[in-house]
Parts: C-alpha cells; structure tokens; sequence
C-alpha cells in the first residue's frame, strides 16, 4: 500500500507544472471477514483496497477527483493519466473559488504501528473444539488500515496500524442471548477464550425461568455493557 502511494505521489508530482499545487489524500485497507451463525463459519471474504483523492489548485481554482487504486502498477498509471488530463481539462472552465487555500505546510510523518492479528487456523480449531456445542453467531474483522496525504510542496505522510473485532451473542436454548465484543490491536487466544468462557457461564442465568415483576420500585444493577449501550443510544441528537 505505500508503495502504491509513494508511486502516485511521483507520478502526479511530474504531471502536474510548477504554478499547478495539489493535496493527496490516501485510504486503504487489507482486511479479512467471516460471519459466523451456530459457532460455524458460514461465510468468508477479503478486501483489499486503495482511494486516492486528488484536489488540483491552479491560482484561484481548485477541483477534486478520486480514484480507486489496485497493485497493477502500471495500470495505476494509466488511471492517473486519465484523472489528470480530466482535472487540468475541468480546473479550466471553473468559476474562482473564494476560499482557495494553497499548500505551503512541507513536513513529513510516518507511523506504523504493531500488533498480532488472529491466525485464523487457531481462530478456527477454537470453534470446532471449544464452542461446538454452544450457539455462537456473529462476525470476525481482522486486517491493517492505511492512510497517507501528502501536496505539491514536499509535504507527505504515512500511517498504518493493525486492528481485529470479534463481535458476537451466545443465544440458550429458548433464544436469549449474551453479547461480547473483543476487539483491539494485539489479539491473545487465551484472552478471547477467557471472555468466551465467562459468557457461556452467564448463559446459565438466561435460562432461569422468567419472573414477572409487580408495578413498583426496585433497586437493579446494570452491567457496564448495558451502561454503555444506554449512553450511546443518548447520542443519537439527544443532547
């Protein structure tokens, strides 16, 4: 992925003239999806993608076009050439922009961040030895995220970072159900199995029969995950 950026960033920087400025932004992603329903994978796919999004300022102009990029790095330069032609064909018909603002800003970054993502063989044998005989249903995204941006004066900038998020119910029986979420940068097995361990436990309480509560005042305790769903819900334009 920053080979595909760096080589757009080159390529544009040689398209484009002196009294011709430009900001490049960059989004991509290598990531990996399984759905799960019954604690057996019922579906899997990958995706692995670029946008480039290029704004060409010509004095008091400006105009913006993005592109999907792939690793053919030839073809990505006949996509280029094309995207470029049509801005410096399009900036020329345009109105002046009044709130034009020229890249003057040349500094450089680059962070790349660690982290173990789930091998999926042992993500696999967990479902099959540990959680057969549980019903399980929800979804596994697993990959490394990239973003760059660089313009016309030296400016450029480069970050990646690894994440997974395991999202998922354990349902009993007679279809109530446990929500878990495990999610982060450094993904451990054993870490997983732990939280997988006690939800299956707190199925046990789900199937206790219902008791149906009198009109009244009654002292309950809410788990942090119940917090947190009820303040996210308050979001939603509430205050």
């Amino acid at each position: 992925m920053k080979h595909i950026f760096e080589q757009s960033l080159n390529y544009i920087s040689n398209t484009f003239t002196a009294s011709e400025d430009f900001n490049l932004t960059f989004s991509g992603e290598e990531t990996q999806f399984i759905r799960l329903n019954r604690s057996k994978v019922r579906q899997t796919s990958s995706v692995t993608q670029g946008t480039l999004s290029i704004e060409l300022i010509s004095g008091s102009k400006k105009t913006n076009m993005s592109v999907n990029l792939s690793d053919d790095l030839e073809g990505n330069e006949n996509l280029l050439k094309g995207i470029c032609d049509q801005l410096k064909s399009e900036i020329k018909n345009l109105p002046d922009h009044p709130f034009v603002i020229t890249p003057s800003v040349n500094d450089q970054s680059e962070a790349v961040h660690d982290g173990i993502l789930p091998e999926l063989d042992e993500f696999y044998h967990l479902l099959a030895n540990d959680l057969h005989s549980v019903d399980l249903a929800g979804y596994l995204t697993t990959g490394i995220t990239y973003r760059g941006s660089a313009n016309s004066k030296g400016a450029k900038h480069w970050f990646s970072t690894p994440s997974f998020f395991f999202d998922y119910s354990l349902y009993t029986a007679k279809e109530k159900a446990i929500k878990g979420v495990y999610a982060g940068s450094y993904f451990k097995i054993d870490q997983l199995k732990k939280n997988l361990q006690r939800d299956i436990k707190s199925l046990d309480i789900m199937e206790e029969e219902n008791i149906v509560l009198k009109p009244g005042k009654y002292r309950v305790y809410l788990a942090p995950a119940a917090v947190a769903e009820l303040a996210g819900m308050l979001e939603w334009g509430a205050f």
